[in-house]
């Protein structure tokens, strides 16, 4: 990575998320993968998950906070993932129910 992308994601991050450096730092630490994605990737994951779970910015910021890995992870592994989550709250949500 040249000095100059490093920053790049670094603006990037902070004003996506409203991050300090020092919050940034401690997610590259966690996660050091998140300077080889892309802008575009993490805005469209980023979206995707606000939407799919009704997160508002702040909300979200806190959880990439302390899961960073949420950025890695394609839509397509979230879709399914929400899936299998939804189903077993109604699953839940029906045994509870009917007992």
């Amino acid at each position: 990575y040249s000095l100059d992308s490093v920053k790049q994601k670094v603006d990037f991050y902070k004003k996506q998320f409203g991050l300090s450096k020092d919050e940034f730092s401690k997610m590259i630490k966690k996660m050091p993968s998140l300077l080889s994605l892309s802008e575009e990737n993490v805005t469209d994951t980023t979206e995707f998950y606000k939407q799919q779970f009704n997160l508002k910015d702040k909300e979200f910021a806190k959880m990439i906070k302390v899961f960073p890995s949420l950025l890695g992870f394609s839509i397509e592994t979230v879709k399914q993932k929400a899936k299998i989550y939804y189903i077993i709250k109604r699953e839940k949500c029906t045994v509870l129910v009917t007992q």
